[in-house]
């Protein structure tokens, strides 16, 4: 719950060009918590008025991006709009793409022959319109190798 005192020292700090991190500090509050109430209530920010990037911006952004700081967090220290960041970025060609840190599952494929060269193939782990088709590509590599 914000009290009146704390919404008027956020205007303040607002209109001294304190950027958000700087006053979440000071309030004592998340960073998230502030641009809620932002926008919430729509305070005229004066922060986030249409300005161009300067070069020193851009490769702080090159720099925040490649330590895989999301576009929101680039946005507080660079005290821009988390919107106008992903649009820089875009338009710096900085890839969004983020390996997954999630391991794959295990597959457990067990692969039975028999004597007329049929082939018996068993997934688990897979949804099963992905055990469908990796068995039958198995199914095919398998027959194509046997003599």
């Amino acid at each position: 719950m914000w009290s009146a005192y704390e919404k008027q020292r956020l205007e303040n700090a607002l209109n001294a060009g304190k950027s958000i991190l700087e006053i979440s500090a000071t309030l004592h509050k998340s960073p998230n918590a502030i641009e809620s109430f932002i926008r919430k209530h729509n305070i005229f920010n004066p922060n986030n008025k249409k300005r161009r990037w300067t070069e020193k911006e851009d490769e702080s952004l090159k720099t925040l991006f490649a330590q895989g700081l999301q576009d929101k967090y680039i946005a507080r220290e660079l005290n821009r709009c988390p919107t106008a960041v992903t649009q820089r970025r875009k338009k710096l060609k900085l890839r969004s793409y983020r390996p997954s840190t999630k391991t794959p599952p295990e597959i457990r494929c067990d692969i039975k022959f028999s004597v007329d060269k049929s082939v018996k193939i068993t997934l688990d782990n897979l949804a099963r319109e992905n055990k469908q088709t990796l068995s039958l590509y198995l199914r095919r590599l398998i027959l194509s190798t046997l003599p």
